[in-house]
């Protein structure tokens, strides 16, 4: 299941080769995680994770993200909110929410990202959609995004 999640993840970031792509990777630690378990077995986590990340512009810097996941029964994704900041060598910032999909497993998931705010040199890139995958190995996170650039 993971390698296909991957390899989806690799074929929809390639569709298009004639548009340019900003690529972020972020890797990262889970720094806080509570879980309220229900009674009917559904599960709600709340969580934030700090690291790095580098792109495909020479910027790189600190992030840290703030989010909660809800789970059904069987362990799969209901709903997600998350809430991060990037800050680069520079001092500038961009402002991310994310979504993963519904029904996603809890250790690989694909979803979407989106550039809300952001300050200085990221300031252009506001309105821009990535793709992004999370896989978490031994504790660390790892998030690659794709981001396919408007022609400017």
């Amino acid at each position: 299941m993971k390698s296909l999640i991957i390899l989806l993840y690799i074929f929809i970031g390639n569709l298009s080769l004639n548009a340019k792509e900003l690529e972020i990777e972020v890797i990262g630690k889970t720094t806080r995680q509570n879980s309220i378990e229900l009674p009917n077995g559904k599960r709600y986590v709340s969580f934030r994770h700090e690291g790095g990340f580098k792109s495909t512009l020479a910027r790189y810097g600190s992030y840290f993200c703030e989010g909660s996941i809800f789970y059904n029964k069987k362990n799969l994704l209901e709903k997600m909110n998350l809430f991060c900041e990037l800050t680069d060598q520079n001092g500038d910032k961009q402002y991310i929410t994310g979504k993963r999909r519904k029904g996603s497993e809890i250790d690989i998931a694909l979803g979407q990202s989106y550039i809300f705010d952001a300050s200085g040199f990221w300031e252009k890139y506001i309105g821009l959609e990535c793709t992004y995958v999370v896989e978490y190995v031994n504790d660390i996170l790892f998030s690659p995004h794709k981001c396919k650039m408007p022609n400017w």
